[in-house]
């Protein structure tokens, strides 16, 4: 009898206590980041405080997206930033992105003596130019962690639920009668074959239309046929299909042509694909040629 009296005791204190826990609506997200730098110092603080703010505050209030969100959000290609500095740009497309509500910006620098943080605050809609806080200047990132947990948790403008942006607007319609067709290759002039290399389609003054097309390795080496609005365009293959993996060019290969109306035109680069320059990524940290790979 006492042992079910025990039971039912604590039943009853516990289901109160987790039902004032839950959340009543939604809950604004924090995403932290000292990505605008490789300085490995301010990267650190960063991580350290989203550990600590998580545990300062109540989940029910705010979110701290994690670290190891944050690797996997990276690890996917958002952004593909090849361990390359972020722009405000980045920034600003991955608060949104991530579904941030405010997003904190870390500048560390240090010396012998100290560490310095200039800190920015940018939210949603992420427009404008950032909030620039008081900065943080102590002997230790310890200390600097410990301020600014104590700074952030009573930040009122993190705690704000905004509403989602709208969604974009549909694009009109497309007419392909309207438009031209293109198409791409690229042959090895070592090998005589055609190799697979990723491309981005730029048009006047320098704006992407498309990514993450591919040329092929096919007999003829044409990727598939794509459309276009007439005019000048360019080219830019950006990374080569070495083995398995795509290795990024140290400097893209850029090439200009035509798109006509109603026509189909073909662009042909030829490259010598043993001695093509990469970039250091994560993937070629020696930024390695790809002289020991078939195509």
């Amino acid at each position: 009898m006492s042992f079910a009296l025990i039971i039912a005791t604590v039943f009853m204190v516990a289901v109160p206590r987790l039902a004032a826990q839950a959340p009543q609506g939604p809950v604004p997200m924090v995403f932290i980041e000292a990505f605008r730098s490789t300085d490995t110092v301010g990267r650190s603080i960063a991580a350290s405080l989203r550990e600590a703010l998580a545990k300062s505050v109540s989940p029910t209030r705010l979110v701290v997206m994690s670290t190891a969100d944050i690797e996997i959000e990276r690890g996917s290609g958002m952004p593909d930033d090849w361990g390359k500095a972020w722009k405000w740009f980045d920034v600003r497309e991955l608060s949104h992105d991530y579904r941030a509500a405010c997003t904190i910006d870390l500048l560390a620098t240090s010396s012998r003596s100290r560490i310095m943080v200039a800190v920015a605050r940018l939210c949603a809609p992420f427009h404008g130019d950032p909030d620039r806080l008081k900065p943080v200047t102590t002997p230790t990132a310890e200390a600097a962690v410990a301020i600014l947990v104590r700074r952030l948790a009573s930040d009122s403008v993190l705690f704000v639920v905004r509403p989602p942006p709208p969604p974009p607007p549909l694009p009109p319609p497309v007419d392909s009668a309207q438009l031209g067709r293109f198409r791409v290759r690229v042959k090895d002039s070592e090998s005589g074959r055609f190799v697979s290399m990723e491309y981005v389609l730029f048009t006047p003054p320098n704006i992407s239309l498309y990514a993450n097309m591919y040329t092929d390795t096919t007999a003829d080496g044409w990727g598939p046929i794509r459309y276009g609005n007439p005019g000048n365009h360019v080219i830019e293959l950006n990374k080569l299909r070495c083995g398995n993996e795509d290795w990024s060019l140290e400097n893209g290969l850029r090439k200009s042509f035509v798109i006509t109306r109603g026509r189909l035109t073909s662009v042909e680069f030829v490259v010598s694909r043993s001695t093509l320059r990469m970039a250091k990524a994560y993937d070629n940290p020696e930024g390695h040629t790809c002289s020991n790979h078939s195509p």
